[in-house]
């Protein structure tokens, strides 16, 4: 028969009381409280055990822990610590609490007067407001000598998530190399044309088979037909996509370059030695440009302030999965060689990318860091002429390009500072490109 014990740890962890259950009595050591009433005792008797086939339970002594630094915390439930912050900041002070932390504060986002209310001189405080909803809200006030973090770092975030999608593209798609020949046909290429070509193959085989002469005036003359109209349907093609892009330069001389078949694309050799050459060379021109830049102090005296009017832009505002979702839904779908996925699919899955996108973003927004993994971009060298010498470096303009999630923060920034404008009115009228 195996009789059931209880086994309490003592508040100074020096020793471990035990309990057994033995003639309708319970018996404790180290002066441990246990309930004895009437009901337990009868619930928990054990008249019929046979005590010699119980073995003696042996006691452990675990050595005594003292703390070197006690921590002074506290809890507060505040419900709006709106009329309680000088409060709060009394109590740390006075009983010299290390850590406060505060809970149902139903304060708002970047509410710098309330924080500066609370947190007394030598103390950090961390918040996270409720941004939707009435109600919660948290706050965390901590001495200075604890160095505390509240999460994780954006590059350690971005890390993780850039390598998460990219084990599991690994993972469901992997990648395979294998030979795909394909014909694209013409966008100017239509059915009448293709219905008129098999008629000309159709006449062609009569006279092949047939040898007459008739056959073979036919097929000249519908191949001359099938010809003109390759021309002509070319013609209005062409002219069609002039006329709707003359506001378009790019696509416009793109156009005009297919017509004369003029080949843009220079194939260059892959080679470590070529990538670090166009490295250095780039490198080399930024440090150029930097040495003639002047470092004198910029005198903000000169600034003439009276003609501003409507308030300071002084930080960025946290957002909303709403307004994420719906700016990254009208973006461009450009993939660059360092996303994780391709764009299209990152956009397609968005809504369960969202939440981890919404921290990275709101952390840059709140610090006013820009990660470097946001900084990284893809440089591909682009020759600044036609028939340009590629052998000299001086011939080519680096081309970069951002990750997917670099160009998120920017739309999200350029938002932000784009309203700020339009409200205050800052505009200048007259403004132009150049």
């Amino acid at each position: 028969m195996v009789l059931r014990t209880t086994v309490y740890k003592k508040t100074h962890m020096n020793s471990v009381a035990t309990l057994v259950c033995r003639d309708q009595d319970f018996y404790s050591s180290d002066n441990v409280c246990v309930p004895t009433s009437r009901r337990q005792t009868e619930r928990a008797s054990c008249t019929d055990a046979v005590l010699s086939n119980l073995s003696s339970l042996v006691r452990l002594e675990l050595p005594s822990v003292v703390c070197q630094n006690p921590v002074n915390a506290a809890l507060f439930n505040a419900r709006s610590v709106n009329n309680k912050a000088l409060l709060l900041s009394d109590i740390i002070t006075d009983r010299k609490l290390d850590l406060l932390f505060i809970t149902e504060t139903w304060h708002k986002q970047n509410d710098g007067l309330l924080f500066n209310q609370i947190t007394p001189e030598g103390y950090r405080l961390f918040d996270l407001p409720r941004l939707t909803g009435r109600g919660g809200g948290i706050i965390a006030v901590h001495n200075l000598q604890f160095n505390i973090s509240t999460s994780a770092s954006l590059e350690d975030k971005i890390l993780q998530l850039n390598t998460v999608l990219a084990s599991n593209l690994d993972s469901l798609a992997p990648l395979k190399s294998c030979c795909v020949s394909f014909a694209r046909s013409a966008p100017w290429y239509t059915d009448d044309l293709c219905s008129k070509k098999a008629a000309c193959r159709k006449l062609e085989r009569k006279w092949h088979d047939s040898g007459l002469n008739v056959f073979y005036q036919a097929w000249k003359d519908n191949l001359g037909e099938y010809r003109a109209e390759i021309e002509s349907t070319r013609s209005v093609y062409s002219s069609q996509i002039i006329d709707n892009n003359q506001s378009n330069p790019r696509h416009l001389f793109n156009t005009i370059n297919q017509l004369l078949r003029v080949n843009d694309h220079t194939s260059l050799p892959v080679s470590n030695k070529l990538c670090n050459d166009f490295l250095h060379f780039f490198s080399s021109k930024i440090d150029n440009v930097y040495k003639h830049i002047q470092t004198a102090p910029v005198s903000f005296s000169t600034v003439c302030l009276s003609s501003c009017h409507g308030t300071l832009f002084t930080l960025f505002s946290q957002i909303d999965s709403e307004l994420l979702t719906r700016e990254v839904t009208r973006m461009k779908a450009t993939t660059c060689t360092l996303d994780p996925l391709p764009t299209s699919l990152f956009k397609s899955c968005f809504d369960s990318l969202c939440p981890a996108v919404l921290s990275i973003v709101n952390d840059s927004l709140r610090t006013g860091v820009v990660p470097a993994a946001l900084k990284t971009a893809a440089v591909t060298p682009v020759p600044k002429k036609r028939n340009a010498d590629l052998d000299n470096l001086n011939n080519y303009r680096p081309i970069s390009k951002l990750p997917f999630l670099a160009k998120i923060l920017e739309r999200v920034v350029a938002l932000q500072l784009h309203n700020h404008l339009i409200v205050n009115n800052l505009f200048e009228p007259f403004q132009s490109g150049f």
